[in-house]
């Protein structure tokens, strides 16, 4: 028998990309089960906009505003395009704690992970990692 030797960082790496499927509602997983005031908030702000294809990563740099509608939907506020990403399993706690990214590259990305933290008492509470981004931009105006 042949033994094949995997060193730990290539390992952990795989591990990580295996989290990094994109969702597949087809195959059971849920989608984001939305209150009837956060599908309201949802549909306010996209009021106007026309989804476009998603998008892998985002600048973080440009990043206006970040609203967390539900656990389940991210929204950040990009020139005049609202990006919309659903987190792989969700961001439990982010609409009550503070989301906190650290890039390298200075971009968000799908696959991505933020931490929640509690910062009244100074701990992390959770992670998530970022989906893809799906742009709107308003029905007139396809540019960004």
């Amino acid at each position: 028998m042949r033994k094949i030797f995997i060193p730990l960082s290539l390992m952990a790496s795989a591990v990580a990309l295996a989290g990094c499927a994109p969702v597949d509602y087809a195959a059971g997983e849920k989608e984001p089960q939305l209150t009837e005031k956060q599908q309201a908030k949802l549909d306010k702000k996209l009021a106007g906009r026309v989804a476009g294809e998603p998008v892998s990563c985002i600048q973080q740099s440009r990043i206006r505003s970040f609203t967390a509608i539900s656990d389940d939907v991210l929204v950040y506020e990009v020139g005049n395009t609202l990006y919309v990403n659903q987190p792989y399993r969700g961001c439990r706690g982010v609409t009550n704690d503070t989301l906190v990214t650290r890039t390298s590259a200075g971009s968000l990305c799908r696959g991505d992970q933020a931490r929640i933290t509690d910062l009244q008492n100074g701990f992390d509470v959770g992670t998530c990692t970022f989906g893809e981004f799906t742009p709107y931009r308003m029905a007139e105006n396809s540019a960004d």
